[in-house]
């Protein structure tokens, strides 16, 4: 809005310079009408059109009376200023006394209309051609040798004095038809109090504006003081306050206002505001600022704004937002910012940022460059933040968790059943790496957060680190949690389609309370390194790729599911095993094992664990959209007498088998059954080992009784 402000200005100035011009140079005003022209288009630069009546106007006071004045830019057909009527009552005592003053009591313009146009080329209807081939005289307000000489030469410039002006009937219209953006300001009424060098000027206006491309619709009143200086070069504003009511067919009328005082210095072409209160709503932030250039092409600026104490949800309300619903209904109740501020017309940089959220404290810089491409930067630091109190409320919370109940029902349901299935939920896909914002986009940013809490889970010492340029992505996270800690690197390149890798390093975390499983606990130690392709989370699923090795110290495993196997293999032997005896859950103190995704998780993994004397293995997968598994496990097991896992001989060296099939809510023991057909070849192997058990026995036993001894040894080891 900067650009349409100030052409408003320097049109309104045009227009007063023009009337005072025809005032000077007037006699009989129909007799000169050719030169009056002429002088006014020499001192403006500009195309002026006088197509009413110019008079003289001698009771009650000496005034001058000109109708239908219009101003375009040379060799143009749009029209640029229009003004219906014009009357100027003078004094010509100051004149005639010999004195370097133009005396008016009053100026008084009526339709006053402006339409402003930027073709789509760029090009407008007021700037005047300074090219070589542009004419040579000057528009109003540019010094020439002759005024240089006069400055220099001490003779003092003509004075202007003028009681009062008023507009009425102004009209303005500004059409960017490159950027497509059309404003409409109507202003009924304007009235200033006495003008002059040196003094501050009161004036008042009321306006109507319209943003015919959004529909945004306002209208107020603005007031205030301006002080210029005897060049005219320099103008203070003091109390310079704008009210008014904005809104929009779709969204609520608010009511806002902005306060202003500061200069403007046209010789070094820098504008000030050294006091700045805005308010919209509850948004009411003081500020500071100085533009360099701010007529210019390029303008840069600096300063500072202080926001205090507001309520994000009832800002929100006032602008016709639906608030989301929190965990914590204080939520959202306060947001305060102070920050210093700099940059140009494409980049804004915010440094030294202090501001708070809720119970969170922030502090950092980040900017924003908008030139041949969007860049991001930011470094923050966050002292604690509850996510939980963003949430949803647990009302809402509720009904997602229905899902795996949903799911568990019609998984679990036989196939032989008659009735209708049950809907389970599947989980949508999703872009887990959104493709189009990061080749649009550089990032280079850091986070750091003291302490996160959810639920009643705490991460501390959060570090993020994000570096996005030329198609490449690097993501960097560390933190300390569940009493260990944890770091992530993820580098994707996506100059064609996406390619990922990630390198996850995991130091004794409680693996209870890291994944909420009932089926193990412990200290859990891992190391991966995954690749995958694409960028939603299907691609994610159907090509991940990748080892992970773990160790899991001083735990405990749920061993029911073997127990189960070793029941019913009992059952079919007609004997009992003493690993049905075994707890639950067995203590152990360190486990062993390894984990491959090869082409995607829904099936092909690979799991081999071992702890004590058991070796584990599995192989299977997860469908992850309705969150199922399916995996089939082996257990081997070696004799053991003493420790937790005590086997029987007749039992070791045998692979027990576990299917788990069913949801991934679900605990190990109440998905994971024994295999009966695989069993059932299970005690087979179990009988074939008891009779050579047997018969190694009978071997024995003769070797012991009948063969002398310097020959036991010998032959102990051949029928073996």
């Amino acid at each position: 809005m900067r650009r349409p402000l100030l052409l408003v200005s320097v049109l309104l100035g045009i227009a007063i310079v023009l009337i005072l011009v025809i005032a000077l140079t007037l006699s009989n005003p129909e007799a000169y009408r050719d030169q009056i022209l002429e002088h006014v288009s020499t001192s403006t630069g500009y195309q002026v059109a006088i197509d009413g009546d110019v008079s003289w106007r001698y009771w009650p006071l000496i005034a001058l009376d000109v109708n239908k004045i219009s101003i375009r830019l040379p060799g143009r057909e749009t029209q640029l200023l229009h003004i219906a009527k014009a009357s100027i009552d003078l004094d010509l005592l100051p004149l005639l006394m010999g004195k370097q003053t133009i005396g008016i009591k009053g100026l008084l313009i009526d339709g006053l209309t402006i339409q402003a146009i930027i073709d789509e080329a760029g090009r407008d209807n007021w700037t005047l051609d300074t090219g070589p081939d542009a004419a040579t005289s000057q528009p109003a307000g540019h010094s020439t040798d002759k005024d240089q000489k006069k400055a220099t030469s001490g003779e003092r410039p003509l004075q202007i004095h003028i009681s009062n002006i008023e507009l009425s009937n102004v009209s303005i219209d500004f059409h960017d038809q490159q950027s497509n953006s059309h404003y409409l300001l109507a202003i009924p009424s304007m009235t200033t109090g006495v003008i002059a060098y040196d003094t501050p000027v009161n004036f008042q206006l009321a306006f109507k504006a319209n943003d015919l491309a959004s529909e945004f619709a306002a209208s107020g009143t603005m007031n205030g003081s301006l002080t210029s200086n005897e060049s005219g070069k320099s103008i203070s504003f003091e109390g310079f306050h704008i009210a008014a009511d904005i809104g929009s067919p779709e969204r609520k009328i608010l009511d806002a206002s902005i306060t202003l005082d500061g200069e403007i210095n046209l010789h070094t072409d820098i504008a000030k505001i050294h006091q700045g209160e805005l308010r919209f709503g509850e948004f009411k932030p003081s500020f500071d600022i100085t533009i360099n250039r701010f007529s210019g092409g390029s303008p840069q600026f600096n300063g500072n704004i202080r926001l205090p104490p507001l309520n994000l949800k009832n800002l929100m309300t006032q602008f016709g937002i639906i608030p989301p619903a929190t965990t914590r209904p204080e939520a959202l109740s306060h947001l305060s910012l102070d920050t210093q501020f700099s940059g140009n017309s494409k980049t804004i940089r915010l440094t030294k940022i202090d501001g708070s959220l809720d119970q969170t404290a922030f502090r950092g810089s980040m900017g924003i460059s908008m030139s041949n491409q969007t860049s991001i930067s930011f470094d923050l630091a966050l002292d604690e933040i509850n996510v939980s109190d963003y949430l949803e409320p647990a009302a809402g919370s509720a009904v997602n968790k229905q899902s795996p109940t949903t799911a568990k029902r019609s998984i679990n349901k036989p196939d032989n059943t008659t009735q209708a299935p049950q809907k389970m939920t599947v989980i949508a896909d999703s872009e887990i790496i959104p493709l189009t914002l990061l080749r649009e986009t550089n990032i280079a940013g850091k986070l750091s957060i003291g302490k996160i809490a959810y639920d009643s889970h705490l991460i501390s010492d959060y570090h993020l680190s994000i570096q996005n340029q030329d198609q490449r992505l690097q993501v960097l996270m560390d933190g300390s949690a569940f009493e260990g800690n944890a770091s992530i690197d993820l580098k994707s390149e996506f100059r064609n389609s996406a390619s990922t890798t990630a390198l996850v390093n995991i130091n004794d975390m409680d693996l209870g309370a890291l994944s909420d499983l009932e089926s193990i606990s412990g200290q859990l130690t891992l190391a991966s390194r995954l690749t995958f392709r694409g960028s939603m989370m299907s691609d994610l699923l159907d090509t991940l790729d990748g080892t992970s090795e773990f160790t899991v110290n001083d735990g405990m495993l749920d061993v029911r599911p073997i127990k189960r196997v070793a029941t019913t293999v009992g059952a079919l032997r007609g004997k009992q095993s003493s690993i049905s005896q075994w707890p639950d859950q067995m203590p152990f103190s360190t486990l062993n094992g390894s984990h491959r995704f090869n082409k995607g998780i829904v099936q092909y993994q690979r799991l081999r664990f071992n702890l004590e004397n058991m070796w584990i293995q599995g192989s299977g997968g997860i469908d992850y959209f309705p969150q199922q598994i399916n995996y089939d496990f082996f257990a081997t097991m070696t004799e053991s007498s003493d420790g937790p896992f005590s086997v029987p001989e007749a039992l070791t060296g045998i692979e027990w088998p576990i299917h788990c099939k069913g949801p991934l809510s679900a605990s190990a023991s109440d998905i994971c059954r024994a295999d009966v057909k695989a069993i059932q070849h299970l005690v087979a192997d179990i009988a074939k080992q008891e009779i050579k058990s047997r018969g190694q026995k009978e071997i024995d036993k003769v070797l012991e009784d009948k063969v002398p001894e310097d020959l036991k040894s010998l032959l102990k080891g051949l029928f073996k």
